[in-house]
């Protein structure tokens, strides 16, 4: 799945290189209507209110893909690297001995959500 801002030329990028991308198998567009794709803002609304747990079969493991980042490219060209349903359970010992969060305290990251910083400084820790 590719998310997608409604960016003309973004979009025309994307719908040009899906024939070369075989994994992919929806887009989805933030707050637009356009033909093959799906709008995120509707679907939003039209989501029930409450999530229902997936059951055992349907249910994510630790080992699946839960989000890729790239690496810089300070060596060569980036490359992308998978992290599983694990990796955000490293981060208490970041926001514990690193942040120094407590309760009612207050974090302030300044990070891009393109950087891996802005994960486990805004949302794990």
């Amino acid at each position: 799945m590719i998310v997608c801002v409604p960016d003309p030329l973004v979009m025309q990028h994307i719908d040009e290189s899906e024939d070369k991308s075989p994994s992919l198998k929806h887009k989805v567009l933030i707050g637009e209507d356009r033909e093959g794709w799906i709008n995120f803002s509707k679907g939003m609304d039209e989501s029930p209110g409450k999530f229902l747990r997936p059951g055992p079969d349907e249910a994510v493991k630790n080992d699946d893909a839960m989000l890729l980042y790239f690496t810089s490219g300070t060596t060569g060209m980036p490359k992308m690297m998978t992290h599983d349903f694990t990796y955000p359970l490293g981060h208490i010992v970041t926001a514990l001995y690193w942040q120094n969060v407590r309760d009612n305290g207050l974090h302030f990251t300044i990070a891009d959500t393109g950087w891996a910083k802005s994960a486990w400084g805004k949302i794990y820790g």
